[in-house]
C-alpha cells in the first residue's frame, strides 16, 4: 500500500481528523420523521415496504456490522465507519424494512484549509445484501441529499472503488459525475473514483 492509503493525503485517518475539526456539531438540523417508500422491485422478500429515519446512538452496532460485511475488501471499515459515526460530526440515515435495519447512508462536512469553503462528502452507503435491488440504496441517497441541502450546501462528493461498477451505476443514475481518480485511496490499496453532484437547485 502506498502512502496515499489509510494514512496518506486522502487517507481515512485524515478524514476522521477533518470531521473532528470542522464537522456537523449539532447532529441533525431537524428531527426527521420516518418516511415510507414502497419498493418497485422484488427481492428475496418480494415487494418490500421500507422507511428511513435519522440514526440513533443505538444504531452503532448495526452500522459497524454492516460496514464490516460490505466494506471489508477495502480495509478495516467496521471500525472506521463506527468512529465516523461516534464523532457526532456526521449525518446518518437508517433504512428499516419490516421493522429491522436494512441499510444506512452517512455524510460528513469539513472546511477546506486552502479556500475556506465547506465540503460535504458521502462517507458511506450500504444495504444488507439480501435487501439489495429493492430501491433502498437509491432512497437513502435521496434522503441524504435532502439533509445536505438543508445544511446550505450546494454539492455532494463521494468516492467509490474503481472496480465497483454496481455502486457507480447507482450514483450515475442519481446524476453524480466522475471528476477524477485517487490512487491507492483505500487502506487495502484500491484506487477510488471521485464523483460529484450539484444538489442545490
Amino acid at each position: 500500500m502506498g502512502n496515499r492509503g489509510r494514512f496518506g493525503k486522502y487517507g481515512e485517518t485524515k478524514r476522521l481528523n477533518r470531521l473532528r475539526g470542522s464537522g456537523i456539531r449539532d447532529g441533525h438540523p431537524r428531527a426527521s420523521a420516518a418516511r415510507g417508500y414502497p419498493s418497485s422491485k422484488k427481492g428475496l422478500y418480494g415487494k418490500a415496504r421500507f422507511t428511513t429515519r435519522s440514526a440513533r446512538r443505538s444504531d452503532k452496532g448495526f452500522i459497524a456490522q454492516l460496514s464490516g460485511k460490505v466494506f471489508t475488501l477495502y480495509g478495516p471499515y467496521r471500525d472506521m465507519v463506527s468512529q465516523w459515526f461516534t464523532t457526532g460530526m456526521t449525518l446518518t440515515r437508517i433504512a428499516l424494512a419490516d421493522g429491522a435495519p436494512a441499510g444506512f447512508a452517512m455524510v460528513g462536512r469539513w472546511v477546506q484549509e486552502e479556500s475556506g469553503d465547506s465540503v460535504c462528502e458521502l462517507l458511506a452507503i450500504a444495504v444488507e445484501p439480501d435487501r439489495q435491488h429493492q430501491g433502498i440504496g437509491g432512497t437513502l441517497l435521496q434522503e441524504i441529499e435532502k439533509e445536505t441541502e438543508q445544511l446550505g450546501e450546494e454539492t455532494l462528493v463521494l468516492h467509490t472503488a474503481v472496480e465497483n461498477l454496481s455502486a457507480q451505476n447507482l450514483f450515475s443514475k442519481a446524476d453524480y459525475k466522475p471528476c477524477g481518480i485517487k490512487r491507492q485511496f483505500y487502506p487495502a490499496g484500491q484506487d477510488a473514483l471521485m464523483m460529484v453532484k450539484k444538489i442545490k437547485k
